[in-house]
């Protein structure tokens, strides 16, 4: 009975280890080789549990004690694709099938008499065949060649591994030697009995391995070890809920009686119903959450969570407020505090539970020895033999728990900070599960941040750039009124010169009309000559002088028109007879004809008869000797016409739309007067656009131009004026 007990027990045992051990990482070597070592002592444990019920049957004790050999047969191998795993070693796929030779050799030899020849006399003792010295040499073999690989592993090993290893290779000691004694040395002594108590001890060597799992993360999956053991508890209490009332009722109120391995087969029976049942399996759960996973969560739900949180939260206060809210509820730390990297605008920022934190002073200290590390992820119970430095700084700030905020893209790594929490309030330690899912939870947190952090860049740069839009728009105001003070000086002063220069032209000019025309003597024809030139220069400096006095009313309002009947015809003439010797000089023929009727307009005559020499005088600069300037006054049953077209150099077209514009002038006619001041043709546009003409003008380059104007004679003419005849 006790053998039998203590049989199930370790079965039971070796199951929950394995689906462990597979359930946490069913691709990795260590793990697989680990679950068949596993495996193997189970058959041995399950053969001989049968082998020991069926120990009053002669046929069936022969039968699963042949059977029993094939356990042994797999441990031998499976130790040592489990050693070679851990060491890092690579198995061509040829040695593996060559180290599975003696296991398949023993495999055959499973139900013939070379395994077990027969039972003695007393239908206990086993005599053994061929088959057992075979197994003793290869267990021999592969368990030497394995433990000297996990020695040498542990004789460059960090202190984590060395740990680990410790536990392996204690279990490996206090396994397999028992084992061998029991299956080997003592039945080949006569002593059979001692094979039932074999397979035992490799619960001993899964022992000392989970101790490596749990206490020292060799496979990082101690949430798993628990939860399986609470499951084979549970299990356990309910088969015997189930179980006791109908062996109560069998044995007591019927009266019947049980054999050992009846009672054994009930009891297996009701228990696999039990757990089958859907209510009960779903009470189960709630009940093993309850007594064992009070800090149980279900990562999908907040990684839900976390990415909602993301979509929705684009400002950053909101962002960390919400995901360290999901972060307390799923895996409840004591606090959770996020350390935000400076950006263009904003400085380091710590926020979250931030008084958790004793020192902010050392958290760029802790992040510069993970940025030497290369670690995004830091445990604080797992970096004492790494970096004895930063666990010591983790446990003088009281953080248990550290991960980089990265964001990792084909173009670049982004990083944002950390996210720091304490330790958690179960007291438990953080495992793989927690890892993972702060790692996926902070993936969608970065996102978020880029995004916030791009928002609040914008937000601070248009708070910045109005500040400087208004800085500069002061400094402009200033600008500004200085330029507008400048103006005003320059306009006075203008004002003032060409008042001061337009009386003594004047006179200037007066007087030598009076030489010319005889009142001081006779004049030869060389002198009237000279003497005409300058009275045409002082003339167009008295136009010179009236634009600027009229640009300087402009820019003061003081610009008047002062209208008054003109023909304009006695105006062209005017200026066509003090123009013509200039033009004789230049070698340029004046066209002109006078129309016989012209009605008299409204004009202001002193401005629009600077606005006929502007035209005139331009027509004869700009073209060359021999060509041609034809004047012509036309009229039109709605509006009167003037117009200058010459055969001169034209305006190019880039200059056309800038050339009515102050002080512009083309480039072809800087060239050829340089002197010009860029003020008649704008002056002229000024005095027709104030009395409600419009500017004629047309021109190609190197073709000549038409400048003129047009008024309406609805708004201007008062009558014919006919031409004596």
């Amino acid at each position: 009975m006790l053998t039998t007990i203590i049989l199930i027990t370790s079965g039971i045992s070796l199951i929950a280890l394995i689906a462990v051990v597979l359930y946490s990482n069913p691709k990795a070597s260590v793990n697989r080789w680990l679950s068949v070592f596993m495996f193997a002592g189970l058959l041995w444990l399950i053969a001989n549990l049968f082998a020991n019920v069926f120990m009053g049957d002669s046929a069936k004790y022969l039968f699963f004690s042949r059977l029993a050999l094939a356990g042994p047969a797999l441990l031998p191998t499976s130790f040592l694709l489990f050693s070679l795993a851990y060491a890092n070693r690579h198995v061509a796929p040829l040695l593996r099938v060559m180290l599975f030779m003696p296991t398949a050799l023993l495999l055959a030899l499973v139900p013939t008499s070379y395994n077990i020849k027969a039972i003695s006399t007393d239908g206990v003792s086993l005599i053994t065949g061929v088959a057992y010295p075979i197994l003793i040499m290869t267990l021999l073999v592969y368990f030497s060649i394995g433990s000297v690989l996990l020695a040498k592993q542990y004789s460059h090993a960090n202190q984590k591994v060395r740990q680990q290893l410790q536990y392996i290779l204690l279990g490996f000691i206090f396994s397999v030697v028992p084992g061998i004694i029991l299956s080997a040395i003592l039945p080949a002594l006569g002593n059979s009995n001692s094979v039932a108590y074999a397979p035992v001890f490799v619960i001993v060597f899964s022992l000392f391995t989970s101790i490596a799992i749990i206490r020292h993360k060799l496979f990082d999956i101690r949430f798993y070890v628990v939860r399986a053991l609470a499951y084979s508890l549970t299990v356990v209490a309910l088969g015997a809920v189930y179980v006791a009332p109908g062996v109560y009722i069998i044995t007591r109120l019927i009266g019947a009686k049980l054999e050992l391995n009846e009672l054994l087969i009930t009891i297996i029976a009701a228990t696999v119903l039990a757990t089958n049942y859907s209510k009960v399996r779903s009470w189960f759960d709630r009940l093993s959450n309850k007594l064992f996973f009070r800090d149980a969560y279900d990562p999908q739900d907040v990684l839900v969570r976390a990415n909602r949180a993301a979509v929705v939260s684009i400002d950053i206060d909101m962002l960390v407020s919400r995901t360290s809210t999901i972060i307390l509820d799923s895996i409840k730390p004591q606090y959770v505090v996020f350390d935000l990297s400076p950006t263009a605008y904003v400085g380091r920022r710590l926020l979250g539970d931030v008084h958790h934190i004793p020192d902010e002073s050392k958290i760029e200290e802790l992040e510069k020895i993970m940025t030497q590390l290369g670690m995004d992820t830091i445990l604080a119970d797992e970096v004492i033999e790494d970096s004895p430095e930063l666990h010591e700084l983790m446990s003088d700030m009281r953080i248990s728990f550290i991960q980089r905020i990265v964001l990792r893209s084909d173009a670049q790594e982004s990083k944002y900070g950390l996210l720091i929490l304490g330790t958690k309030k179960s007291g438990v330690a953080y495992d793989s599960q927690d890892k993972e899912t702060i790692r996926v939870v902070m993936g969608e947190f970065s996102i978020a941040l880029q995004n916030a952090l791009q928002y609040e860049e914008i937000q601070k740069f248009n708070v910045t750039l109005q500040e400087k839009i208004d800085d500069a728009t002061k400094k402009l105001r200033t600008s500004n009124d200085k330029l507008r003070k400048l103006d005003e000086a320059k306009d006075e002063f203008i004002s003032m010169a060409s008042h001061q220069l337009r009386t003594p032209l004047t006179s200037i000019k007066g007087y030598l009309s009076m030489v010319l025309e005889g009142d001081a003597g006779n004049v030869t024809d060389t002198q009237k000559q000279m003497l005409n030139q300058a009275y045409v220069s002082s003339q167009r400096m008295v136009y010179l002088i009236s634009d600027l006095l009229n640009l300087s009313r402009i820019n003061t309002g003081k610009f008047v028109i002062d209208p008054s009947p003109v023909d304009l015809r006695d105006i062209v003439d005017a200026e066509i007879n003090q123009l013509r010797e200039t033009a004789k000089a230049r070698d340029i023929t004046i066209n002109y004809e006078a129309p016989e009727n012209y009605p008299t307009l409204m004009l202001d005559e002193t401005k629009i008869h600077q606005v006929v020499m502007n035209f005139m005088d331009n027509a004869i600069y700009y073209t060359s000797p021999g060509g041609t300037v034809t004047i012509e006054l036309d009229e039109t049953e709605t509006a009167v016409e003037f117009s200058v077209k010459d055969s001169g150099i034209g305006v190019p077209r880039a200059d056309q739309k800038h050339l009515f514009g102050k002080f512009y002038r083309a480039g072809n006619a800087r060239k050829i007067r340089p002197d010009g001041t860029g003020l008649g043709l704008f002056m002229s546009k000024k005095v027709v656009a104030t009395q409600n003409g419009a500017i004629i003008f047309d021109s190609e380059e190197g073709k000549g131009s038409t400048f003129g104007f047009r008024f309406s004679k609805a708004s201007h003419a008062l009558e014919h004026k006919e031409e004596d005849k």
